[in-house]
């Protein structure tokens, strides 16, 4: 009896093996063979964009349970994996992340504001180097229903030194802070003697909010496509500057059929990709990146999906509770079988 449950023992400790090397390891390998390969075309130049919404790394002061540390470990762990394959895979020029990089960003202490700032370079850490661009959200500096903190608005400034306005090779990236309603102020001949692609990076997308503000916008930068993210969702938004409001609406998903959305810059027509959130923490069923390979007069846009942590989660709860309930069952029918032993010598 001894030797059969150690036996049974060393089956489900192998078991438990494979499932954790398959949740942790395996499924994130499995799920880079289903992105797309967006890739440059071999007689024309372009740059390679990964687009980073919404990780809302967890803070310290909202969860007052006892295993908050856990989870922020866990979250931090699958950002951080799911932004490594997507880096490996895709290999980005310029990587632009899309502001509410941290939850409890407004309401931080100093200290624990920059012991997040410790936590993203560890997490978003790449191999090799590259152009990072940040913006802020509304959950590092305030903003939609909540005050606007100026002085967290210096301190992201401060953790993310960067001007409001890059240009990279043929791309002008411009930097627009739809919370506090500003964009680069440039001299009204940049965009024509700059000869250059435009696009916009913002928080809050502009294009669901239509008014002089995001006018402003489209009519003194003249973006070939904007780039956002909030929503913790994915679409694709389309308008002409003369209706002002979105006259295309697209959700994806993993299971949408047009993967890889390909446009031909227009004048007259304005784009706007909305990007997931990369963290299983925000509560919704789909994350992913965000990816674009843009040139001169076209961009092609997709997303690289991650695997969905929470199914990974409950399959762990349900093999633990599993192994427990057999584990008691085998001791329950030993029990038993000592009872009934020794009843049997009793009578005897």
């Amino acid at each position: 009896m001894r030797l059969r449950f150690r036996n049974q023992f060393k089956i489900i400790l192998v078991l438990l093996s494979c499932v954790v090397f398959y949740n942790e390891y395996v499924i994130y390998t499995l799920q880079t063979y289903r992105w797309p390969n967006l890739t440059c075309a071999q007689d024309s130049s372009c740059l390679r964009i990964l687009l980073v919404a919404d990780p809302q790394i967890l803070g310290e002061q909202n969860d007052d349970s006892p295993f908050k540390y856990i989870f922020n470990w866990d979250s931090d762990r699958y950002v951080a994996k799911t932004y490594v394959k997507a880096v490996s895979h895709f290999e980005p020029d310029v990587i632009l992340f899309l502001g509410d990089i941290m939850n409890e960003g407004t309401v931080a202490s100093d200290e624990e504001f920059q012991s997040y700032v410790q936590r993203l370079s560890s997490i978003f850490v790449t191999s090799y180097p590259m152009k990072h661009v940040w913006i802020p959200g509304d959950n590092d500096i305030g903003g939609e229903n909540k005050p606007i903190y100026p002085k967290k608005l210096r301190m992201f400034n401060d953790a993310f030194n960067q001007p409001d306005f890059m240009s990279i090779k043929f791309l002008n990236i411009y930097k627009i802070n739809s919370i506090t309603q500003t964009y680069p102020k440039l001299p009204s001949h940049h965009i024509i003697m700059t000869n250059k692609t435009n696009i916009v990076m913002s928080h809050i997308p502009l294009l669901l909010s239509p008014g002089r503000f995001t006018g402003s916008v489209l009519t003194k930068i003249q973006p070939v496509v904007m780039f956002s993210g909030h929503k913790h969702a994915a679409f694709h938004l389309q308008t002409t500057l003369d209706t002002m409001f979105v006259s295309k609406v697209m959700a994806m998903n993993p299971q949408s059929k047009n993967n890889v959305i390909d446009i031909v810059f227009r004048q007259d027509t304005y784009h706007e990709f909305i990007v997931p959130t990369c963290s299983y923490r925000m509560g919704v069923p789909n994350m992913g990146f965000g990816i674009a390979v843009i040139d001169k007069s076209k961009l092609s846009y997709s997303i690289l999906w991650s695997p969905r942590r929470y199914e990974q989660l409950i399959v762990y709860v349900v093999v633990v509770i599993s192994v427990i309930l057999y584990l008691i069952t085998v001791a329950m029918f030993k029990m038993a079988s000592v009872v009934c032993r020794n009843i049997q010598y009793s009578k005897v």
